[in-house]
């Protein structure tokens, strides 16, 4: 039964799969929770933000992982400038363009 749900799912393009428990919290609705379970036992991470835009997803990495090295890339001249505003106190990110 198992085979033919996930077939079925997988002609229209969607993936089943099993996700790990987490006490108290549940995968895939916090996308900082799950990247904090994967992490679990590293305490200096290093993330590359592709896209990086203003820097929204930066602060909230460094909120949630404050001894990270994050690699932020925004590719908009002027987007690019806000991003460099907004991350110019944070020794631990990187701008690019």
């Amino acid at each position: 039964m198992k085979k033919i749900i996930k077939s079925i799912f997988e002609k229209i393009g969607y993936e089943i799969r099993k996700t790990v428990f987490i006490p108290g919290e549940r995968m895939g609705i916090d996308p900082f929770n799950d990247i904090s379970y994967f992490l679990r036992g590293n305490p200096t991470p290093l993330f590359f933000d592709v896209g990086g835009n203003e820097g929204q997803t930066v602060l909230q990495m460094l909120k949630k992982f404050p001894n990270a090295t994050i690699h932020s890339f925004e590719p908009g001249s002027e987007t690019f400038q806000t991003l460099q505003n907004n991350i110019r106190s944070f020794k631990a990110v990187r701008a690019a363009s």
